[in-house]
C-alpha cells in the first residue's frame, strides 16, 4: 500500500519464475514470508512497461530483501 492504496512494484535485479514455471510458488512463499503485510521502504529505480515501480525493497531491520548477508 502506498498511499492509502494497492502499488505493484517490481523487484529491482530479481529474475523470479513466472507463474506456473518450477519453484514458482516457493519463491512468491519466501518473498511473502519477509515481507507481506509488514512495513517495508520501497527504494525507486524507475518504472517497466506495465507502469509497475521497480525498486529496492528494505525491510524494517535496514536489510535489502534479496541480498543475501
Amino acid at each position: 500500500m502506498h498511499q492509502g492504496r494497492e502499488e505493484k512494484i517490481r523487484l529491482h535485479g530479481i529474475d523470479a519464475p513466472a507463474r506456473k514455471q518450477a519453484f514458482s510458488i516457493q519463491a512468491k512463499l519466501y518473498t511473502a514470508g519477509l515481507a507481506f503485510e509488514k512495513d517495508v521502504t520501497a527504494k525507486q529505480r524507475g518504472t517497466d512497461r506495465y507502469a509497475r515501480t521497480i525498486a529496492d525493497v528494505i525491510l524494517s531491520d535496514g536489510r535489502n530483501l534479496f541480498v543475501k548477508s
